[in-house]
Parts: structure tokens; C-alpha cells; sequence
């Protein structure tokens, strides 16, 4: 588990035609311990997760309250995350 200040809202992305890891833009939320999963179109949905191992706050100062109900996708056409509807309830993972 992550301690407080530590998670950060880098991303990376894998392609495992080449084995490689490549960063991204930053997601709008500092979360570890969050769902993933792919969406039509190529697109990616992050959604929940803890801020700072759900000690919190993450490095961005968010705490659980916050990171716990956000979504956010990400687009590869623009290499972009945007904030979406956020979970009705917060959910660490």
C-alpha cells in the first residue's frame, strides 16, 4: 500500500507488441488501486481508487473523497483524459 503524498496522476501505456512501457498525459486524479477497462473505439475508462493508498491526500493534495467516485477517460486519437460523471457512490478497489 502506498503511503500519503505518494500516489501521483502519471500514466503510462503498454504495447505488447514491443514489450514497452511509453508515457502519457496525466490523468485529473492522483489514484492507485483503481479499475480499468477498455471502451469502444480504443478509448480507456478509469474509474475509483484510493488517493495515497487510500491514507491520503495523493501528491496533488486530492484525498479518497474526491478520487474515490471520479472517472475519467482517456482518448487516444487526442492523448487526452477527460473527467466524466463521477461514481455514485466512492469505491477504493
Amino acid at each position: 500500500m502506498l503511503g500519503s503524498k505518494i500516489t501521483t496522476n502519471a500514466a503510462s501505456l503498454y504495447d505488447p507488441a514491443s514489450n514497452q512501457w511509453t508515457a502519457t498525459t496525466f490523468m485529473s486524479f492522483g489514484r492507485d488501486q483503481f479499475g480499468m477497462v477498455p471502451l469502444s473505439g480504443g478509448n480507456a475508462l478509469a474509474f475509483a481508487g484510493c488517493a495515497g493508498g487510500c491514507l491520503g491526500p495523493n501528491i496533488l493534495g486530492q484525498g479518497f473523497s474526491s478520487v474515490g467516485p471520479s472517472a475519467e477517460i482517456y482518448s487516444f486519437s487526442t492523448n487526452q483524459w477527460t473527467t466524466v460523471a463521477p461514481l455514485n457512490t466512492a469505491v477504493g478497489i
